[in-house]
């Protein structure tokens, strides 16, 4: 299990998607594996709760692979389009600019979003877009050690176990 960035920092000084295990800001949808409540603090919407940062990435690499196999989403302008919709007072456009520059390609390029090495690049770019600046130094750091992407893309491909089996539901549509 991962160390979380709650165990040195108060957690109430914590980005809302760090506090919550929730480094996406995935809100209430599909019954994920992981979920162990909700975040109703005003005046946001509520945003789901995981029981650790790699049950929370799991759900955001399911959900990026589910906007390949559903939605036949392939790059990185679509993801941002659907992932932070302009409608929602987002800048897909900027996203997506921001996310293909930390992974080094083009935002209009396709990707394959069944590759572990970069579904897990971008989770990191997500949290980064989220949650800002890790706590670590630099401009760049991440809120969460690489081993910790590693493991949450691998649960959302379906080649691990979930780390706290106990504390996990099952999505009836395939995403959760």
């Amino acid at each position: 299990m991962a160390t979380s960035p709650a165990s040195a920092t108060s957690t109430a000084a914590l980005p809302r998607g760090i506090r919550n295990h929730n480094p996406g800001n995935l809100r209430p949808g599909p019954a994920w594996q992981g979920v162990v409540g909700l975040d109703t603090e005003p005046p946001d919407p509520p945003y789901l709760r995981f029981v650790d940062p790699e049950h929370g990435i799991r759900a955001l690499a399911r959900t990026l692979i589910s906007y390949r196999e559903r939605h036949g989403i392939d790059t990185l302008a679509g993801v941002f389009a659907r992932w932070a919709p302009a409608g929602d007072g987002n800048d897909p456009e900027r996203y997506a600019a921001a996310v293909a520059q930390a992974l080094g390609c083009d935002p209009a390029a396709p990707v394959d979003l069944h590759d572990p090495a970069i579904l897990a690049a971008l989770a990191a770019a997500i949290t980064h877009q989220e949650n800002g600046v890790g706590a670590g130094a630099g401009a760049e750091s991440s809120w969460y050690p690489a081993e910790t992407y590693r493991r949450g893309v691998t649960l959302a491909l379906g080649d691990g176990a979930p780390a706290a089996a106990a504390a996990t539901t099952t999505a009836t549509d395939g995403e959760g």
